[in-house]
């Protein structure tokens, strides 16, 4: 845009008034051609101008992203406010993810879980699906282990990676293990508590807590089920 903008300064041409008295008719369209094509010049000289304008502010508004994005590329991860980014093993893909932070749990009787902080993530490539990242165990997880998809029931829909629903598939994904465990009824693969007779295949008595923890006592951890 500079480039152009210096090469219509070289053609700058000022609208000349038209000649006086009787002229030729091959004059006075020389005449009109000259002044349009000077009008021309101006407006597009303007054009760029303000395409260049707009552009630099553009530029201006981008320049902390563009950091954050060759900082990225160069490191291959990055956390801001529990929120981040990391390369995947294989591929040239990312994983994008969350952290819930602590959080407790109820179960039937009213007792307390603790559960520990995890990253929720959705692959840049792929299906398009909530997993943890990390080692973990919840009642909306079959096992315990790392990269595990949470249980959010039958999918409705198989989209696409853009920012809005990889927004929405970690939202989902958080609020089911936030939110979505009801200690009076069955849901996901396992309960918090054992029922006699039942076999355990994660067990998640070392998650008690009594019910005057300080974190809870204090507010630090909040109970997301406790309506339940």
């Amino acid at each position: 845009l500079k480039e152009a903008l210096r090469r219509l300064e070289t053609v700058h041409r000022e609208p000349q008034p038209p000649p006086e008295g009787l002229v030729p008719a091959a004059k006075l369209r020389d005449w009109w051609e000259e002044v349009y094509t000077a009008r021309l010049l101006a407006e597009e000289r303007s054009r760029l101008f303000q395409e260049l304008e707009e552009r630099e502010r553009w530029a201006a508004a981008q320049e902390s992203r563009l950091a954050v994005l060759l900082y990225l590329a160069q490191k291959g991860s990055l956390e801001l406010d529990g929120f981040g980014f990391c390369r995947m093993k294989k591929g040239l893909g990312y994983r994008v993810y969350k952290r819930t932070g602590p959080y407790a749990l109820t179960d039937f009787y009213g007792r307390l879980y603790l559960f520990p902080d995890c990253r929720v993530a959705v692959n840049s490539q792929g299906r398009l699906r909530p997993v943890v990242v990390d080692h973990y165990k919840h009642p909306f997880l079959r096992r315990h282990g790392s990269g595990q998809a949470i249980c959010m029931g039958p999918e409705s829909q198989n989209l696409t990676f853009t920012a809005q629903n990889a927004i929405q598939v970690l939202e989902e994904g958080i609020n089911a293990l936030l939110y979505s465990y009801d200690g009076r009824h069955r849901a996901g693969y396992h309960r918090l508590f054992v029922l006699p007779g039942m076999m355990r295949l994660v067990d998640f008595e070392d998650y008690r807590i009594p019910t005057d923890h300080p974190l809870i006592v204090s507010g630090q951890v909040e109970v997301k089920n406790r309506a339940t």
